[in-house]
């Protein structure tokens, strides 16, 4: 897949994974250390960044560079522009080398959904690579 398809892909992952409800910080039950942790604080950046609507510090800081290209920002707006609510719950982390995978839960009740976020690790941050 091209790059420039790439973005799209993963942002369309933004909208389904952004559509969650309630605060954005809700691990409270779920405790991670080390570098579990340091994954499930991206995903908390992240959430936090999109419920501030702050699409350049998204693509800058928290985007794999392979999802970084010209119109980044732009299509990231419109993500945000397409979702209202923007809590991540992070439930589990699994870490391989530089790639990490994370169960996170969006929405409650009826609306409540399961999905796969990965993440790889460039230079010393954790950036977020795929939705599934």
């Amino acid at each position: 897949m091209r790059r420039t398809r790439l973005v799209p892909v993963a942002l369309a992952g933004l909208a389904l994974v952004a559509s969650g409800c309630g605060q954005t910080d809700s691990r409270e039950d779920v405790s991670f250390t080390g570098t579990q942790k340091q994954v499930a604080d991206a995903i908390d950046s992240f959430s936090k960044a999109a419920k501030d609507e702050e699409p350049s510090r998204i693509c800058r800081g928290m985007l794999a560079e392979a999802l970084q290209t010209p119109d980044c920002k732009a299509q990231v707006q419109q993500a945000i522009d397409d979702t209202d609510q923007f809590a991540i719950d992070v439930r589990a982390v699994n870490v391989k080398g530089d790639t990490a995978t994370a169960k996170v839960i969006t929405g409650t009740g009826d609306a409540e959904r399961t999905t796969t976020m990965t993440l790889v690790k460039e230079g010393t941050s954790w950036r977020i690579s795929q939705f599934e």
